[in-house]
């Protein structure tokens, strides 16, 4: 029988592991969701690990009489190589046109989600050279003013 006030051995034993799974492990099961770019209308694939660095907007159309659309945009950074970004892209967004023109600065994944109609689109860019040591992400999502929701955007 255990005194009152002892701590067991069994608990004792799963305190490092239990410590070890929400405190930067490698098993970290908080750390397993999927990340989501605030204020996208679809889910859009975002590279992980990548840092959030910056976000914007601008309406977009025909013309100035004609701004319907609304592009929205998020800057990611990471310290992983140019290449392994690309290669995650690849297989993450199969059904995306690729353009990989070798005197552009950066590798476009350019796809139009289901459910986006004429002019609505997603592209994303990484470019090709680190800068300060880390690779550029720009994600961009082009949709119709009115599908967007979130009245927090900023």
């Amino acid at each position: 029988m255990r005194r009152p006030g002892t701590i067991s051995l069994l608990a004792l034993l799963a305190l490092p592991l239990l410590v070890g799974t929400t405190a930067g492990c490698p098993f970290n099961p908080f750390k397993s969701k999927k990340p989501k770019l605030r204020g996208a209308v679809t889910e859009i694939p975002v590279y992980a690990p990548s840092t959030f660095v910056d976000r914007g907007s601008a309406s977009t159309g025909e013309h100035m009489s004609d701004l319907r659309f609304h592009v929205y945009h998020w800057e990611l950074a990471t310290e992983d190589a140019p290449a392994k970004v690309v290669a995650f892209y690849e297989k993450a967004l199969p059904q995306a046109e690729k353009r990989d023109e070798p005197d552009s600065d950066y590798v476009v994944f350019l796809y139009v989600p289901a459910g986006f109609g004429e002019g609505e689109n997603v592209e994303i860019a990484v470019y090709r050279a680190p800068r300060d040591g880390k690779t550029k992400i720009l994600i961009s999502e082009e949709v119709l003013k009115e599908k967007h929701t979130d009245d927090d955007w900023f």
